[in-house]
């Protein structure tokens, strides 16, 4: 019990990387554990014993592929061969098919275009249709073998329309293994059309060689991408076309297996027949060339092959990952969970001001020493919080002092000096009226130092600054106010509707732009509170307008060098955010020119702000 012990304090103890070692030491053979056993199995299991129906729908897909490169290779064929000179080529074949090297230089355009066709086509070759035969290679793609290893007189004599034949080598590169789909083609009533053999010989061969590799690399990949399965192209008259080397596929022929999917599948082009021949899954379906069939063979494994040859390893794998995975996870909730959760319910006690009474590990370690600084980081904190409210609470007032205190001298002189004029003029019931309104505006706007003031001096300082504009500039602009009578106690921060009624005046109604003036300038301003504790404030104009996205970035981000005219809108947002929290303002704004332009102010938590 003492040595348990003394190993249960070393533990406890010993530095946190070699905990940490160990459970990645722990984690790494349980992976490696569970990749073994994922491969493995998957092996077996996902590989080696594939379904029936995934294959089935890689086969169709594979004869679609087929049928429309077969379709794409003839369509090409039509284009390239229906020309005038091909017409008149296949006259000068028939009149004098032994000039051949007159022939190869005249049809060098029509094989070439033809080989760069299609991908499949490796080579093309064109045969005279009179015995003895001709070959009219093109000059890139030299015969190196005779014609007569090719094609026999025997085979090009039962050519009956256009045929696939059986793979053999390419004649211009023996090693390469290709099937030759041969179109015979004649002249007839001056047009060049494919030949049958009911009619007599035809005029000419025309022989697109189809490479067999980059054929049997097409169907495979158009499938599941599978390199156990394999096609196979086959004649009606179990002709092997393709894969001639492969001695299974030349045994499925001779089988009856295949004779009765032969049957079954009858002249239908849109079923697959499926078959078991020994190991294999045979799969068959026709396509739309009528002589053709499209093979597909797996090799298959049965259950118990499977079962017997992965239950060892696979309960061996599995005990390993089950003792593992009980030894990880006890040694990361006892070393490393329970330290760190334990970690973060203190720091949330710490960020709810709730930890009162400092904890401590009975570790040692790396987490137990971070615990000893945060619960000294914790005190001195504590002390330093009641310091930066009050240092906070001094910047507040000198930001919004120096926000608020952001009147336009420019505003006063010339106030001032249209009194002076009035008075000149002799127009004195106008200038102590505006006298008075300048009075009320800056009695309102210093308010005796104070930050906020009711709505309804807002509004009467907001009259006064219209009656003095509309003095100054000669303007007739109503003013129109609702308040809610919810508002009717309640007091907002001064001063945030004159920057803004300032703008709508300058901007809207003419004074400082190009715009047209309105024939009826107004302006109305709504206070109303549509929930609790919302206060919400509706400056709408029928002016000129403006452009909403860039009033808001104005007001957003502040003016440039350019814009020093709409500080207003910049210094209206900063005062409410300083005051109200970014988080409780929201400003929207749009703009209808001549009907209704409007900037609206959301505060919430409008009522939760002391009255001074």
């Amino acid at each position: 019990m003492n040595l348990l012990k003394k190993i249960k304090n070393i533990y406890h103890n010993s530095p946190l990387l070699i905990k940490l070692n160990t459970l990645i030491l722990a984690i790494t053979v349980l992976l490696c554990a569970t990749l073994l056993a994922f491969v493995f199995i998957s092996y077996h299991i996902m590989v080696r014993r594939r379904n029936e129906q995934s294959v089935e729908a890689s086969v169709e897909r594979a004869a679609s592929s087929l049928n429309q490169s077969y379709h794409d290779i003839l369509q090409h064929f039509i284009r390239i061969c229906s020309t005038v000179d091909f017409q008149t080529e296949i006259q000068l074949i028939i009149d004098a098919p032994d000039n051949v090297y007159m022939h190869r230089q005249n049809l060098q355009t029509i094989t070439n275009d033809l080989t760069h066709s299609h991908y499949l086509i490796s080579s093309v070759l064109i045969v005279s249709g009179s015995s003895p035969h001709y070959a009219y290679a093109p000059f890139s793609s030299p015969l190196r073998l005779p014609l007569s290893d090719l094609f026999t007189d025997d085979e090009l004599s039962h050519i009956d329309g256009i045929t696939w034949c059986s793979e053999r080598s390419e004649p211009s590169k023996p090693a390469n293994q290709v099937i030759p789909l041969v179109i015979p083609v004649e002249k007839k009533w001056g047009l060049t059309q494919i030949a049958s053999r009911h009619d007599g010989p035809p005029s000419a061969y025309v022989i697109l060689f189809l490479d067999s590799d980059t054929l049997q690399s097409m169907l495979v990949n158009t499938g599941l991408n599978d390199q156990q399965l394999r096609y196979h192209l086959i004649r009606r008259d179990k002709t092997l076309i393709s894969d001639m080397t492969n001695t299974i596929s030349r045994q499925i022929l001779h089988t009856e297996e295949f004779h009765h999917m032969i049957t079954k599948l009858g002249d239908s082009t849109h079923t697959v027949v499926k078959s078991q021949y020994q190991t294999q899954s045979l799969f068959l379906k026709g396509l739309e060339t009528p002589e053709l069939l499209l093979l597909c063979d797996l090799q298959r494994e049965t259950y118990m092959d499977i079962l017997a040859s992965t239950a060892p390893s696979f309960f061996a794998a599995l005990i390993l990952i089950v003792a593992l995975m009980l030894g990880t996870s006890y040694f990361m909730k006892r070393f490393v969970a329970n330290p760190i959760l334990k970690l973060n319910q203190i720091v949330e006690k710490i960020g709810n001001d709730d930890y009162n009474i400092p904890e401590h590990f009975p570790a040692h370690d790396e987490l137990g020493r971070l615990l000893e600084a945060i619960n000294s980081m914790n005190s001195t904190i504590n002390a330093q919080k009641q310091q930066i409210k009050e240092e906070e609470a001094v910047k507040y007032r000198t930001e919004l002092k120096l926000l608020t205190e952001q009147i336009n001298p420019h505003f006063l002189y010339n106030t001032l000096e249209e009194i002076q004029s009035e008075v000149f003029r002799s127009n004195n019931s106008i200038a102590a009226s505006m006298i008075q309104y300048l009075a009320d505006y800056l009695r309102i706007s210093l308010s005796g130092g104070a930050d906020i003031i009711s709505i309804s001096n807002e509004l009467r300082h907001i009259n006064a600054y219209i009656n003095i504009m509309n003095q100054r500039f000669g303007q007739t602009i109503l003013l129109v106010h609702k308040v809610d009578p919810a508002l009717a106690d309640v007091k907002i921060l001064k001063t945030i509707l004159q920057p803004l009624v300032e703008n709508s005046i300058r901007h809207g109604f003419g004074i400082d732009s190009f715009g047209i003036p309105a024939s009826v300038p107004m302006i109305e301003i709504s206070f109303t509170s549509p929930e609790s504790g919302v206060i919400s404030i509706d400056i709408t104009d029928n002016g000129s307008g403006f452009d909403a996205q860039n009033v808001r970035q104005l007001m957003v981000s502040g003016p440039s060098a350019q814009s020093q005219p709409h500080v207003g809108v910049n210094n209206v947002y900063h005062r409410l955010i300083t005051y109200y929290g970014k988080d409780n303002i929201e400003v929207s704004m749009e703009s209808i020119p001549y009907y209704q332009n409007s900037i609206h102010i959301r505060i919430k938590n409008g009522f939760d702000f002391p009255i001074e």
